[in-house]
């Protein structure tokens, strides 16, 4: 029995989709827990000194943030658009729509793209654990960040 070209891809796509997906969650949870530190002691006035000069209305309240605490909202929104790729490349079985509203079934039997965006968002995490102000730094000197 041969193979057909669409079984053949499957493997491909879904790991394709798991490198497009993976970013958005481990950016996410970044994000989340960056941000959860960062209220608990933020500013209320800006401090131009030392580059804390973002708003960010809490509630009711201004808190200031830097450069390098944005980071992650700009990494979530540049990756939203990545996640809707890797969900238009990822085979589909049963799938079907009304309107703008679709469903499917994941055709991914060998869980790879489940298995490559986790670690695609583990990496995410570790990078920015580690290299997260380096990465800002020189984004903010390249003119890419305030």
């Amino acid at each position: 029995m041969t193979a057909t070209t669409s079984e053949v891809t499957k493997p491909v796509r879904n790991f394709l989709a798991g490198l497009c997906i993976g970013p958005l969650f481990g950016s996410m949870a970044i994000t989340f827990y960056g941000t959860w530190r960062w209220l608990k002691g933020a500013p209320k006035q800006p401090d131009p000194l030392h580059g804390i000069i973002y708003a960010y209305n809490n509630h009711g309240s201004d808190l200031y943030f830097s450069a390098a605490h944005i980071i992650g909202l700009y990494v979530v929104f540049w990756t939203i658009p990545l996640a809707f790729l890797g969900m238009l490349i990822e085979p589909k079985k049963n799938f079907y729509h009304v309107g703008f509203a679709a469903r499917w079934e994941l055709d991914d039997p060998q869980k790879i793209r489940s298995w490559t965006g986790t670690l695609v968002a583990l990496a995410i995490i570790v990078v920015a654990w580690f290299f997260g102000e380096p990465i800002a730094a020189f984004l903010q000197t390249a003119g890419l960040l305030g």
